[in-house]
């Protein structure tokens, strides 16, 4: 029979395999931002946030309004569609100049 010292270590070990096995994803991000802010200069400045929220802004607004209509009871199937349409649409006015 094991003392209680081993038991206490194996129930350590096993939290810390659940907390890993929950968080891996966040402990994976941190560690990205960790490593590229090391090597890049400008990892973390504002213009890189500012380009992030800028490029995120259309998954953005059209999660938000997908978010509304799946907790309403409905599904739309039309996202795909304004996802794909989107860019051809907002280039366009500048095709013609």
């Amino acid at each position: 029979m094991p003392d209680a010292s081993v038991r206490g270590n194996v129930k350590r070990a096993g939290r810390l395999g659940l907390w890993l096995g929950r968080n891996w994803a966040l402990l994976f991000l941190l560690l990205e931002v960790a490593l590229f802010s090391t090597l890049g200069t400008r990892f973390l400045s504002l213009e890189n946030l500012q380009n992030i929220f800028v490029a995120c802004t259309v998954v953005l607004l059209l999660a938000m309004g997908e978010t509304f209509v799946i907790i309403s009871g409905g599904i739309d199937l039309s996202v795909g569609f304004v996802m794909g349409w989107y860019p051809g649409w907002s280039t366009a006015p500048w095709s013609l100049a």
